[in-house]
């Protein structure tokens, strides 16, 4: 069976009280019965921008929910120290009770990388040793810096964590590569259906099973979601807003790309029928967006590719009350009563 948990990325600023949305839906996720909220890292522009630090907002949810786990999707992990990361982290563990869980991902955007420049070409090298040393951080060991005198010396974290082992994810955006080392290193991953379709991603999958070789191991999908009223047009609700996220997402890679010269091209006209293309991808075939017949159709697709948990990201340019019903709505539908 299917878990679920909810999803931010949010493609522009709210002009006020622009958190509202993510405290709002996270407490109705909470009380709903969702299995986890999910909060991003992002950098210096539009996309996603009111979250360059997610532990910040992870606090935040903390206080304001009861059971719900509280995980970051993604903490591009060779931006920071992980020292830094694992204190923050170990923070929102105690303040939820022991109910945080992090993915981590190597990052892509260049742009990013102001903030530890040296680090970009061995992004992926760095992120999976950071990852060994989270988890050392997590049980309470140390591990060894210089001071500020030139020492060498051991440093763990304060506080201890509520949870003796820190749940984690590692985020790919389809490379099979990312998928076989989170196997290897008995990892879960949290995934998209941007640069991969659905034999792509079972695929991918297999190849993480077999890396693993073991049981367990969790495969979360991220699905752009709104279950629509009775009778309501969705796609024509959902169709602007989710072109407008499209366009802001183009943008940023864009923006983002290591090769300059390689930047796109094509005039407005072009980036508006591949706007249509990519819109008619999402909401025919991945996304969970329409009628609750529609939904479940895909939640059974993906399901059969290997997928364990759909994480619904929500806020996609949707007005704030349409995506508090569409949750609802998605809760009556795919919910266990008794979470509820």
């Amino acid at each position: 069976m299917v878990d679920y948990s909810v999803m931010f990325f949010s493609s522009a600023p709210l002009q006020a009280d622009r958190y509202r949305l993510v405290l709002d839906a996270g407490k109705l996720a909470d009380d709903l019965g969702f299995r986890a909220v999910w909060v991003p890292e992002r950098h210096f522009g539009d996309f996603g921008s009111i979250f360059p630090n997610p532990a910040v907002i992870a606090a935040h949810l903390a206080a304001t929910t009861r059971r719900i786990e509280i995980r970051a999707g993604s903490v591009i992990t060779p931006l920071h120290d992980i020292i830094r990361v694992a204190e923050e982290w170990s923070m929102v563990d105690n303040l939820s009770n022991g109910r945080v869980a992090i993915s981590i991902g190597s990052g892509w955007n260049v742009n990013d990388f102001v903030l530890q420049p040296d680090r970009f070409e061995q992004r992926k090298e760095v992120m999976w040793d950071q990852f060994e040393e989270l988890n050392a951080l997590w049980r309470g060991e140390q591990i060894e810096r210089r001071n500020g005198a030139g020492q060498r010396t051991e440093v763990g974290i304060r506080p201890h964590p509520v949870q003796p082992e820190l749940p984690m994810w590692a985020t790919s955006g389809g490379s099979p590569a990312t998928y076989e080392e989170a196997g290897r290193r008995g990892t879960n991953v949290l995934t998209h259906l941007i640069a991969q379709d659905l034999p792509v991603l079972a695929k991918n999958i297999a190849a993480y099973r077999a890396a693993r070789k073991s049981e367990g191991g969790i495969v979360t999908l991220m699905l752009h979601t709104y279950i629509g009223a009775e009778g309501e047009d969705v796609r024509a609700v959902v169709q602007d807003p989710l072109r407008d996220y499209l366009r802001s997402a183009l943008s940023l890679y864009d923006r983002g790309r290591a090769d300059k010269a390689a930047a796109s091209t094509i005039d407005d006209a072009m980036v508006e029928e591949l706007l249509d293309v990519a819109f008619d991808k999402y909401y025919l075939t991945g996304s969970l967006l329409g009628s609750p017949e529609k939904a479940a159709k895909t939640i059974a697709e993906v399901q059969e590719q290997g997928v364990d948990e759909i994480a619904c990201l929500i806020d996609f340019g949707l007005p704030a009350e349409a995506v508090l019903g569409g949750l609802k709505r998605f809760a009556e539908h795919f919910l266990p009563g008794e979470n509820r």
